[in-house]
């Protein structure tokens, strides 16, 4: 199960555990790894939210043997978000770096 290392990474080990399922994860840094592994052949699946899972497999040679399951393990809210005195020029802000926790 190939995931980044984002809140979907820490999701997925909650929900995994919480219903008993074992699996291998390959952690990487970004999306666009989280890509080229699959196309390596290195994960039998991915999380992220589901917008993001239908991008992913736009860029795959056998997408059309991808799906993207009905399943929701958190929901938690998407978008852009800012701290009060933290936007960037673009206006919006990144979120603070945070120790990373590889499984």
């Amino acid at each position: 199960m190939c995931t980044a290392g984002t809140a979907a990474e820490f999701n997925l080990v909650a929900v995994m555990a919480a219903r008993g399922i074992g699996y291998s994860p390959v952690v990487v840094d970004t999306n666009d790894e989280i890509v080229t592994v699959c196309r390596a052949g290195r994960c039998d699946a991915t999380t992220t939210d589901k917008q993001g899972l239908v991008g992913r497999r736009v860029g795959l040679p056998d997408a059309a043997t991808r799906i993207v399951l009905d399943e929701t393990l958190s929901k938690g809210p998407l978008g852009p978000w800012s701290a009060t005195g933290t936007t960037s020029s673009s206006g919006w802000s990144t979120p603070p770096s945070r120790p990373r926790n590889r499984v």
